[in-house]
């Protein structure tokens, strides 16, 4: 695979620097060779991208870069102006500071992201000529692109000019940032890709948004990483990453599930369930893997091996771990369904009202019984 590896690319949680590099060594040692910086949490990266580093974080990405460097990888600062760009001479000159300021440091990729933005007529002209401006100033950089439109459900009446645009104007080497025919996809193959292939060939990157949570924090995916075509991405792709969760060791068992594909390796669930196992997750649990593996995984029936109380008091009370305190208000919404669909008598309205905001709640069990007392 031209470019594999890990993007911390997440909204809600941030890596420090110590957690940022041994994370860094970890996927290099297993053979991936890139790491995307790109955490919506960083306000030097994203909402006040003008403003310069604090010399503390000039040290730690001089060092991570240097790092990435000396083993043949490499670590993709991004920066992400899209919110208060002006398209001036000012804001470019910004813009060239903060490029120069990783330069610099050793960095010889660079992605400029310009996602999470309203598209409107003529960005993507005005997209390509601000890379054509970059390439001219940073010729012996490499730049990775994630456009305002990145996947192929996001393109409607009001987009459709932006990617033709962007096509015609955008320079031949740019690589873009793409996460298929959804936010989250489904599927990764040919078929789906085959948007942004026939109007980029292969220069596609894939940011790869099976595993993250950003957008249902209560939910953790450690599933295998299924229906994703390696064959396309290796041929067709100019690489493939992952977004992470931002729990160390939750994306650090995604990981070697990533890697175990990358190696084309085809896990059964039971080598799912040998990795928990070494990660130290309690046999019990494991009996509730198709509740945490995949976002369309949707119509498991969560087994009867324990009771709601039974669950809470197993899972989420005695399991003493670093990793059960990621999880665990995926835990906690587990036995949260477990009672909702066990019990025996209806919730009211103030039991809802109380774990989940009033639409929900209005919308859910209604009765004038009282909830089961809560543990």
């Amino acid at each position: 695979m031209k470019l594999s590896g890990y993007i911390e690319g997440y909204y809600g949680r941030i890596f420090d620097w110590k957690t940022r590099l041994e994370f860094a060594k970890n996927i290099f040692g297993k053979g991936m060779n890139t790491y995307l910086y790109a955490p919506k949490e960083d306000k030097n990266h994203r909402i006040f991208w003008k403003e310069d580093y604090p010399e503390d974080d000039k040290k730690h990405f001089a060092e991570i870069i240097d790092f990435a460097n000396g083993r043949g990888c490499e670590f993709i600062p991004a920066i992400a102006p899209g919110l208060s760009y002006d398209y001036d001479k000012n804001c470019f000159g910004f813009l060239k500071k903060k490029i120069k300021f990783f330069e610099t440091l050793g960095a010889k990729s660079l992605a400029l992201t310009m996602d999470d933005i309203p598209a409107k007529k003529g960005l993507g002209v005005l997209h390509g000529e601000l890379l054509d401006e970059i390439k001219n100033d940073f010729a012996d950089l490499k730049i990775l692109f994630c456009p305002t439109v990145y996947a192929t459900d996001l393109i409607d009446e009001n987009s459709t000019f932006y990617l033709d645009e962007l096509r015609k104007n955008i320079p031949e080497d740019i690589l873009l940032l793409w996460t298929g025919d959804s936010t989250i996809s489904k599927k990764i193959d040919r078929e789906n890709m085959k948007y942004a292939t026939d109007m980029f060939q292969k220069r596609i990157v894939i940011w790869d948004n099976f595993y993250s949570t950003d957008y249902c924090p209560n939910r953790i995916f450690v599933g295998n990483y299924e229906n994703r075509d390696r064959e396309f991405c290796e041929n067709e792709c100019a690489g493939v990453l992952f977004n992470g969760t931002g729990l160390p060791i939750t994306d650090e068992i995604i990981s070697n599930i990533f890697n175990a594909w990358l190696q084309n390796e085809n896990w059964t669930e039971n080598e799912i369930k040998k990795l928990l196992t070494n990660f130290g997750i309690p046999q019990k649990l494991l009996d509730y893997l198709p509740a945490i593996s995949s976002p369309y995984k949707q119509n498991y029936s969560l087994p009867n091996t324990l009771s709601a109380n039974d669950f809470f008091t197993e899972i989420v009370a005695k399991w003493q771990s670093p990793l059960k305190l990621e999880w665990y208000n995926a835990l906690h919404a587990i036995f949260t369904e477990i009672r909702i669909t066990t019990a025996k008598e209806p919730f009211n309205k103030e039991w809802f009202g109380m774990r989940y905001l009033s639409s929900v709640a209005t919308r859910s069990f209604l009765t004038s019984s009282q909830p089961p007392t809560a543990t």
